[in-house]
Order: structure tokens, then C-alpha cells, then sequence
């Protein structure tokens, strides 16, 4: 993603689900959103928090982790909303989303 040169308007995170990945994933895309652009975390329920292992990582979901520690969930990094923290119904582990203002 080094090369990339355009704005990015959806953003559905769904690599790797260890903690450091997901910072990764976000941190990699966050300098190409524009304004009014959402980025959806999917396996952000806490009940699928520590479930499957993560081959890439060697760690189970911890995707839950990585949006508490970037500020979204809390609403604490500069321009960024929470718009829904949805859980998910079975073994639907939910997504987070959030949008860029």
C-alpha cells in the first residue's frame, strides 16, 4: 500500500485479527481518508475477543484491542466517530465502524 495515491471512502478491515494487526491495517490507510469516509472492523464483539487463532500473529481476536488502543471506540482520536459498535448474532462477531469527520 506504500504506492497508493488515492483517497480512500470505505475502508473494511478484516485481515488478520491479532491486535498489532489490526493497528497495522488501520494505521497503513488512516493518511488516505478523506472527510465523511467509514472504516468497518469486522470481529470486534467482545465475546470474540481471544477466539481463533490468528496464524499470521500467533494470537486469538484481539481486534477489540486495537480499536481501544488507536482512541475510536472512546472517541478520543482527533477527527474520528464511532457510528455503530454492532455485536452480531452467533457466531456473527460483529463489526465496529467508524467515520472520518
Amino acid at each position: 500500500m506504500a504506492d497508493w495515491k488515492n483517497n480512500i471512502n470505505f475502508a473494511f478491515i478484516d485481515g488478520c485479527h491479532g491486535k498489532n494487526c489490526g493497528i497495522g491495517d488501520f494505521l497503513a490507510i488512516e493518511k488516505h481518508i478523506k472527510t465523511g469516509s467509514i472504516v468497518c472492523f469486522h470481529d470486534s464483539n467482545e465475546l470474540a475477543q481471544g477466539k481463533h487463532l490468528q496464524p499470521h500473529c500467533q494470537t486469538g481476536i484481539a481486534i477489540r484491542e486495537a480499536i481501544i488502543e488507536l482512541g475510536l471506540l472512546s472517541e478520543e482520536r482527533p477527527n474520528w466517530r464511532k457510528l455503530a459498535d454492532v455485536d452480531g448474532i452467533g457466531e456473527n462477531h460483529g463489526c465496529a465502524i467508524f467515520q472520518y469527520i
